[in-house]
């Protein structure tokens, strides 16, 4: 069960985040190197990228890790301003038996929370084309 969500180590309430017509789902388990899975500065381009698409979507960043503090502090060196929910038990992990690949634990949920899409945008181009020609049907892709 996620009990804590923050932004740069301060709690807060994220209640409105199940409103968005689509959400993007990204959960980190940290026992590897966590910077190198985390990546707040690649998802905070992302996140001015779907902004600038006027699309209607929030992204669900989850983690589980044993120690919170040097998240927060790579939260904030990296100005990633999006909250993140703290699974603090591994729950979420458990629960959904994510595959030891990151790139499948990244998810694009529709309105009722059904995945349309899965793999990492922030790591694979082709996979945030597919992302955004569901989010933004007019978008066109960036590369052949």
């Amino acid at each position: 069960m996620i009990t804590i969500s923050k932004i740069h180590r301060k709690d807060t309430v994220c209640a409105l985040w199940n409103e968005h017509k689509y959400k993007i789902f990204h959960y980190v388990d940290t026992t590897g190197c966590s910077e190198c899975q985390l990546k707040f500065y690649e998802w905070g381009l992302l996140q001015k990228q779907i902004d600038s698409l006027k699309a209607d979507v929030s992204i669900i960043f989850v983690v589980f890790a044993k120690h919170y503090t040097p998240i927060e502090i790579s939260q904030r060196l990296n100005k990633f301003d999006n909250p993140i929910f703290y699974d603090v038990s591994g729950d979420i992990g458990k629960e959904n038996n994510f595959s030891f690949n990151p790139e499948y634990k990244t998810f694009l949920l529709d309105s009722l929370n059904r995945v349309i899409g899965i793999g990492n945008p922030v790591t694979n181009k082709r996979i945030w084309d597919l992302y955004k020609s569901q989010i933004c049907p007019s978008c066109q892709p960036t590369h052949p």
